[in-house]
């Protein structure tokens, strides 16, 4: 008779939770665009904005960036810095 420690649902979830610590400890926590500021190129319904900075927020607060090529990227992953929650 086998032991019901060795099913499968009773072990699945640690590869799983193995992943997300893993991705945590190399990338960090997620951080999503809250605010950014633009500059408009033209005059037309086909304007193209190119933006100056970008604020990302987060579990460890909020940051603003300087936009890279003009774009802000929606989700950016950041750590903590010298070991404390704040940015």
């Amino acid at each position: 008779m086998k032991s019901s420690i060795f099913y499968l649902g009773f072990i699945a979830w640690v590869p799983l939770a193995a992943a997300l610590y893993g991705s945590y400890l190399a990338y960090g926590l997620p951080h999503f665009l809250w605010a950014y500021e633009w500059r408009e190129f033209g005059t037309s319904a086909q304007t193209h904005r190119h933006y100056l900075t970008c604020t990302h927020l987060g579990p460890y607060g909020g940051f603003k960036v300087p936009a890279v090529a003009g774009q802000c990227d929606w989700v950016v992953f950041r750590k903590a810095e010298n070991g404390s929650a704040s940015s």
